[in-house]
Formats: C-alpha cells, sequence, structure tokens
C-alpha cells in the first residue's frame, strides 16, 4: 500500500527532475523518489538518518535504476526505508556527474532546489497530505501513522511528545486479537519493517503459510518463531497457522492485548494503542485488507 504524494507530479524536461515521492506503508515504512534523471547523471548520493535500514553513501547508475515502467528510459524510483521513530528526519538526494561534480535537479514546476539538494520525509508527506488531500481515509491513516511515530519515539527515546486519536482506546478494543499464545511470550520488532517473535521451546523449522492476509510463519534455533515484513494493512489482521498438531491463532495485534493487559509500562501502551489506531486506519483503506 503506497499513498499517492500530494506533492510535485508535473513532468518538465529540464536536467534531473523529481517526480514525485510518496511513502510506502505496506511491507516496510519508506519514502519513494520518483524520479527522471539527467544523461550525464552517473551517481546519486543519498544522506539519511544515522541507523536506518538503507546504506547512506552513493551509488553507481546503472541499468538497475530504471524500472521504465513508463516507456522513459530515464526513469527511477529510489525507496528509502525508515524506521517510525525516523519520521521526522530527512532523506537527501545529490546527483553528480561521471567526475562527481554536482548536477542541477528541479522539481516538476521547474523549479531548481536550494544548493541542488532534493530532501523529503515522511513528516513532510504527513504533514503536506491534508493541505492537498480531500481522502477522509487517507487524511485519517496519515494522522493515525503520525501518532504512531510519535509514539515510538516518545517509547525508544524516553520523551513526552502529545499524542492524539487515542483517548477511547482501551483494552476492551484488543479482545477480538485475545488468543492463547503457542509459547510463552511474544514481542514486536517496530523497525521499518515489523516483525513479530512468538517464544516457544518446540521451534519447527519448515516454514508454515496460513490462508489469510499475513506473511509466512518461520522457525528457528534460537527459540522463538517469526513473522516478517509485517505491513500497515496487515496489523490487523488474524491468521491461523498450523503447528503440529495446533491450529494457532495469532495476529500482530495479539502482542498489543498483552502489554495492555500485564504491562505497567505507559510509555508502551500509549505505543501499542497508537498502533491499534494505525492499524483500523491501514485496513479501512483501499487495498487494506477490507
Amino acid at each position: 500500500m503506497t499513498p499517492q504524494s500530494p506533492g510535485y507530479l508535473t513532468y518538465k524536461a529540464r536536467g534531473n527532475q523529481a517526480r514525485g515521492a510518496s511513502i510506502t506503508l505496506g511491507g516496510e515504512l519508506a519514502v519513494n523518489f520518483f524520479l527522471e534523471l539527467h544523461p550525464d547523471t552517473a551517481q546519486i548520493k543519498v544522506t539519511g538518518p544515522e541507523n536506518s535500514v538503507y546504506p547512506t553513501g552513493t551509488s553507481t547508475v546503472d541499468a538497475a535504476w530504471f524500472p521504465n515502467v513508463s516507456g522513459k528510459p530515464r526513469e527511477a524510483t529510489l525507496s528509502y526505508q525508515i524506521n517510525a521513530t525516523q519520521a521526522g528526519e530527512p532523506i537527501t538526494l545529490e546527483f553528480l556527474d561521471s567526475d562527481g561534480n554536482p548536477l542541477p535537479v528541479y522539481n516538476s514546476d521547474g523549479v531548481r532546489f536550494a544548493d541542488d539538494k532534493l530532501t523529503y520525509s515522511v513528516q513532510q508527506y504527513i504533514d503536506d497530505t491534508p493541505l492537498y488531500s480531500d481522502n477522509a481515509k487517507l487524511k485519517a491513516l496519515v494522522g493515525s501513522l503520525d501518532n504512531y511515530c510519535r509514539a515510538a519515539h516518545n517509547f525508544f527515546f524516553h520523551k513526552n511528545g502529545p499524542v492524539y486519536g487515542i483517548e477511547d482506546v482501551t483494552i476492551a478494543q484488543f479482545e477480538p486479537y485475545n488468543y492463547p499464545l503457542y509459547g510463552n511470550e511474544i514481542s514486536l520488532l517496530l523497525n521499518a519493517k515489523i516483525e513479530a517473535r512468538i517464544y516457544s521451546d518446540n521451534v519447527i523449522q519448515e516454514p508454515i503459510n496460513g490462508e489469510g492476509y499475513l506473511p509466512t510463519l518461520f522457525g528457528t534455533d534460537k527459540g522463538y518463531y517469526f513473522i516478517y515484513d509485517i505491513g500497515a494493512p496487515q496489523l490487523a489482521s488474524t491468521e491461523t497457522y498450523q503447528l503440529g498438531d495446533t491450529a494457532f491463532r495469532f495476529s500482530p495485534l495479539t502482542y498489543s492485548y498483552y502489554v495492555m493487559k500485564t504491562s505497567d509500562d505507559d510509555a508502551l501502551k500509549t505505543l501499542v494503542r497508537a498502533l491499534y489506531v494505525y492499524a483500523q486506519a491501514a485496513k479501512a483503506y483501499p487495498n487494506g485488507t477490507d
């Protein structure tokens, strides 16, 4: 699921072109840049948040950059994955020729970017969407993403910033996800790609597929099963996995239920409540699980 950018989207052939930008809320949280590259562009320098999923540095432009989906031979897409705590941190692109000299870059209206640097962030998308879109479901999704990122930042960095829209979320909303755990514990890794871990002493090595929306369940030799690459539309989904003789029901929000039931950490409870609102908005958005 990739909400479309409300930004600069009219193509004009003038140097390197930023044809548009969007964010991805599928199996990853990412900023996407849609580019029309000048023939002299040999390298793209990417600068982003520290400890991000995507490595920063300079990449040589080659055929792998060009999906050519619309028949334009120099059309490229760059996706930069971030963590939820990095929503406000900018990702900057610079365009270089074969000698490392900077090349100009323009927006779709032909306006040259300052210092020839193209900069965008998830937070910029969040802030711009209400200004450019009348889609109520998109606004709800983007607003819930904003609060989820705020709550994640508060939790992981011990901050106390405002988180809105979760006042009515109680443990009652999580009761539909109250499934017995196959193992003794569960955790949810809130990276660019959300991963659920179900801990058990009896781990089956073969991957196990369900029949619904959630990704494959894998076993490990480290004492847990894991479900990797859980996208926003899948957060409120429930899946059945057959583990030996046990039909095991699971949802990513099962973790949130147990947090609400057993945790004394208010910041963690705020985070899973924000995650719940985000999950429901993603489910209701077009191409979600509804």
